[in-house]
């Protein structure tokens, strides 16, 4: 068993946030701190947009409170609908960003989030210092 009584709440919570991630799940309890000590945190107010269309990605985006919503234009380009919503653990944009797309509609904050922001050469250089891991995290970002 993994010692986290030492660990802030904050913390622990940040953890419970990856170990939802279809991305991160699984991981060992160092691993998560390295996902951590790379990424910034970044909160967003209600309505916030944290992307928007067609913005190209040097990022990727982790829930860690709150919630986002995808908008994208309606077949009439007249109004924007909602096609996805991402909750704790939800991963927003590392396909888009390993696939050179932008972001295929604007990205906002329903209510106030809290979001793990994981820029491209960060993650690049945490997955080379680790080979095996960086396999298996490209395998699941281009599974999805």
């Amino acid at each position: 068993p993994e010692a986290t009584t030492d660990l802030s709440t904050q913390t622990q919570t940040r953890i419970l946030a990856l170990r939802s991630s279809y991305l991160f799940q699984g991981l060992d309890f160092r691993r998560l701190l390295q996902v951590l000590e790379i990424g910034q945190e970044r909160r967003l107010a209600s309505g916030e947009v944290l992307l928007e269309a067609g913005q190209q990605m040097n990022a990727f985006y982790l829930v860690l409170h709150g919630s986002l919503e995808l908008t994208a234009l309606a077949p009439t380009d007249a109004e924007r609908v909602p096609s996805r919503s991402w909750y704790l653990g939800g991963v927003v944009g590392d396909r888009w960003m390993y696939r050179g797309r932008g972001a295929p509609g604007e990205v906002k904050a329903k209510g106030k989030t809290l979001v793990l922001e994981l820029s491209k050469p960060a993650f690049r250089a945490m997955l080379l210092q680790n080979p095996v891991l960086g396999i298996e995290l490209m395998e699941r970002i281009t599974s999805q």
